[in-house]
């Protein structure tokens, strides 16, 4: 009999949830939930809405680096609506980024190798953001921490997440190396070489440019950044002594798994994460890290969720009666 991996790693994570839920006290979470002032979620809002301006500002400077324009609102309107995809495929992105191509290969009136190329570009940049951030966070949380479980394997954690950062480095600065094995006779490849020749060229244009790659890291740096920011504020809204250093390992570690996770949007995955770091790593209790880890993402994901659902709504509407 075949089993299907991805059907049973939602049943584990179903499982983990319910065993990580069955003794949560609701009533003591609804009377914390009540105590928040409501401006700081509005402020939370607030700052999440720049994330995303910040985003398509990244997304319109890459694409003008590469002669096609779109403005930053439209860019923005795409991500935004690329996001309610995302979060009904698989944690690694793949349907956003689909979604986005399609709709940049129509928008731009290029083809779908340049469209797919040129969200390469854009998604091993934010990698090597998150990456770099999550190699720091941990290299912090081994030298500050001393927890069994973290300890036998920190070596490994760091390797691997080293491995792939320096892959991602690789890819970034030596794409004609990458591109060498596509070359070939093989139809497969040759159909694959299209897409890694844009690829190149789409990178190369981005590297000739004068001061692209230092904005380029600027904006990748600020955007990863305002993340533990956000989850710090949550952390100081609920009067909890944990340090801005420990919300970087906290955000940081939770959105490695929730992008490799095969969840829809990481869900599940990523809450779980946050959740069963915060109560190993601070006083923090199940309680609070459930309703933190679900604040967190309420304004980081649910949130930009909600408006990409508006934003497609309006699009469907004003298409029927245009019809």
């Amino acid at each position: 009999m075949k089993v299907n991996l991805k059907y049973l790693f939602y049943v584990i994570v179903t499982l983990l949830l319910i065993i990580f839920l069955k003794d949560v006290d609701y009533n003591e979470m609804i009377s914390q939930i009540t105590e928040i002032n409501l401006w700081i979620l509005v402020f939370l809002m607030f700052i999440q809405l720049i994330s995303q301006l910040l985003i398509a500002m990244q997304w319109t400077k890459i694409l003008s680096i590469n002669s096609y324009r779109i403005s930053i609102i439209k860019m923005l309107f795409i991500n935004t609506k690329s996001s309610v995809i995302e979060a009904i495929t698989p944690g690694t992105k793949i349907g956003g980024e689909a979604y986005k191509t399609v709709i940049l290969r129509n928008k731009l009136k290029c083809s779908y190798e340049k469209a797919a190329s040129l969200v390469a570009v854009q998604k091993i940049i934010s990698f090597i953001g998150l990456l770099f951030f999550t190699l720091l966070s941990l290299i912090y949380l081994f030298i500050t921490n001393d927890i069994d479980l973290i300890s036998d394997n920190k070596y490994m954690l760091i390797g691997v997440v080293s491995f792939v950062f320096l892959g991602l480095i690789y890819f970034y600065k030596y794409p004609e190396k990458i591109l060498k094995p596509f070359r070939t006779k093989n139809k497969i490849l040759q159909k694959l070489s299209y897409f890694m020749n844009d690829y190149e060229k789409s990178l190369n244009n981005i590297k000739k440019e004068k001061w692209a790659i230092p904005i380029q890291i600027i904006i990748t740096s600020i955007i990863w950044l305002l993340f533990p920011v956000k989850l710090y504020i949550i952390l100081l809204a609920f009067n909890l002594d944990i340090s801005l250093y420990m919300a970087f390992i906290l955000t940081f570690s939770a959105y490695v798994v929730g992008t490799v996770s095969i969840t829809p949007g990481g869900l599940g995955t990523f809450e779980l994460t946050m959740s069963t770091l915060m109560i190993l790593l601070t006083s923090t209790s199940r309680e609070e890290a459930l309703l933190i880890a679900g604040l967190f993402r309420i304004i980081t994901f649910w949130f930009v969720i909600f408006i990409g659902v508006i934003l497609i709504s309006i699009e469907k509407l004003a298409s029927n009666k245009g019809g």
